[in-house]
């Protein structure tokens, strides 16, 4: 039996399977939708989660691609409303830095901007290939507050 004549027989048998209903003709498949309603509010659903959802995240985040594949995410701490940056390289989170580096202090960014200069300063680093180490002279030189 070739596998033709055992889909035609096996499958196009005619009964309705989820949303689409097969229909066997001589020689020919045809799929017709059986239930268009559902389909259309299936439809309407997905897309509105998306755009809910990206309407959602546009807010606490910006993006900044990079050609090598880092990119810096900027977001809010909703709790204490401090701002903290996170690096990722192809998609994958590499550094969250939730507190202003190079200092032994546990000190929160006071700004989006403070977290900004100094996470676009790690990005820069990993993009020439230096190790991303923040000194106090970074900081003091960018304007960020840590005492």
């Amino acid at each position: 039996m070739s596998f033709r004549s055992f889909f035609n027989t096996s499958f196009l048998t005619g009964h309705q399977s989820g949303f689409l209903e097969t229909k066997r003709s001589p020689g020919r498949c045809s799929l017709t939708m059986g239930n268009k309603k559902h389909s259309i509010a299936f439809l309407i659903i997905g897309i509105t989660t998306l755009l809910i959802g990206t309407l959602l995240d546009s807010g606490n985040f910006q993006v900044k691609s990079i050609e090598t594949g880092y990119g810096l995410k900027l977001a809010e701490n909703p709790t204490d409303k401090s701002w903290y940056y996170e690096i990722y390289n192809n998609g994958n989170l590499q550094i969250r830095q939730e507190y202003v580096p190079g200092i032994s202090e546990k000190v929160r960014f006071a700004s989006k901007r403070e977290a900004e200069r100094i996470g676009t300063i790690v990005l820069n680093r990993l993009n020439s290939g230096q190790f991303p180490v923040i000194t106090e002279q970074d900081l003091e030189k960018n304007g960020i507050s840590y005492q």
